[in-house]
């Protein structure tokens, strides 16, 4: 009869669970650093990071006034050079002190890059300096495909219209947001009207609906007939030119983000709604939901947005000046098999 080792088959599971351990941690952490502790003629390597967002960054310092002097280390992923992304100067104050020099950034940052195709877990990270393996190691480390990854090395100068977006005023309206507004009870105004669109729909349908609007050419141009005559143009200053309760209802959808002092306009829109309020604003949510897709939905770019709000923080807002408020996400979208939402909306009842 063939004899086993207890020792080896009792091991076994105390090993299984120091893997899972291992490979846990790394699913859990963004960034996984670890000491090198190597020292050379002209410097030395640091520390060494896994990067979740798909690079492997190595710090240390090294005496040459030059980057193009310095012998960079080669870094290995499962047995795989990885290329040279980016290396850079530090400001290293200490390294300075330490060995009387007077220039204090001597700190070299290396960035690898890990292939598209490498992403997911890896395993074994090895750094090698002047045919040395300074650093070798078998873990357990998550990465991902870099989101935006074109930030991290395009060569090309990035203008405004290459992250932002922008446009005229609006000349259709979601049909979601619609059915929301003729429920309100009449008359309604839209703060931020736009072109009128909502306010030409409204009336379309016997409801009682006006507007008011920044006085700039672009929207005086922009008005649509059937709702320029009910819509007035303002300075854009407080209080709003209306009485206390004027207005049954009062709409904002997709305006309190472009409005940079939106606690004024708040008050002033309880104060002229006797009943109810409906605010629309970009969901911010969609940007985590995304994020593996490594896209950002566009209208949460354009350039005039100075507020971003998440549901917990427009709740916090409403609650102070409304006593019911009700949520509800507009606009459903797919990306890639992700469900995501393109409006946050919440019906607010005095």
């Amino acid at each position: 009869m063939a004899s086993v080792s207890l020792k080896k088959f009792t091991n076994q599971p105390i090993d299984a669970l120091r893997r899972f351990v291992r490979f846990a941690r790394g699913l859990l952490t963004a960034s996984r650093q670890h000491a090198v502790g190597y020292s050379h003629a002209n410097g030395a390597f640091d520390a060494l990071s896994v990067e979740r967002a798909g690079f492997i960054q190595v710090e240390g310092w090294d005496k040459h006034d030059r980057l193009q002097d310095i012998a960079l280390p080669q870094c290995f992923v499962d047995g795989r050079v990885l290329p040279v992304l980016e290396a850079f100067r530090s400001f290293r104050p200490d390294v300075a002190t330490a060995i009387g020099a007077d220039n204090s950034f001597l700190g070299l940052v290396v960035l690898y890059a890990i292939p598209r195709d490498r992403c997911g877990v890896l395993h074994r990270v090895k750094l090698v300096h002047n045919d040395t393996t300074v650093f070798d190691i078998n873990d357990a480390f998550q990465t991902e495909t870099p989101p935006y990854g074109k930030l991290l090395d395009t060569q090309d100068v990035l203008h405004r219209e290459n992250i932002y977006a922008y446009g005229p005023p609006a000349t259709a309206v979601a049909e979601e947001i619609r059915r929301l507004a003729m429920a309100l009870p009449g008359p309604v105004l839209d703060f931020g009207c736009g072109s009128g669109v909502l306010i030409k729909s409204l009336r379309d349908h016997q409801i009682e609906a006006y507007g008011i609007e920044l006085d700039r050419k672009p929207v005086a141009e922009s008005l649509l007939r059937g709702a320029r005559e009910h819509i007035q143009l303002y300075d854009g200053g407080y209080p709003l030119p209306f009485a206390d309760g004027q207005f049954a209802s009062v709409i904002a959808s997709e305006v309190i983000e472009h409005v940079a002092e939106y606690e004024t306009a708040l008050n002033e829109i309880a104060r002229v709604t006797r009943d109810s309020f409906l605010i629309t604003v970009p969901d911010m949510s969609s940007i985590p939901v995304c994020h593996h897709n490594h896209v950002v939905p566009w209208h949460l770019l354009e350039s005039t947005h100075v507020n971003f709000f998440t549901q917990a923080s427009l709740r916090r807002v409403l609650e102070a000046r409304f006593r019911d408020v009700q949520f509800a996400r507009l606009c459903p979208a797919m990306t890639n098999g992700s469900k995501w939402y393109g409006n946050l909306a919440a019906v607010c009842r005095k």
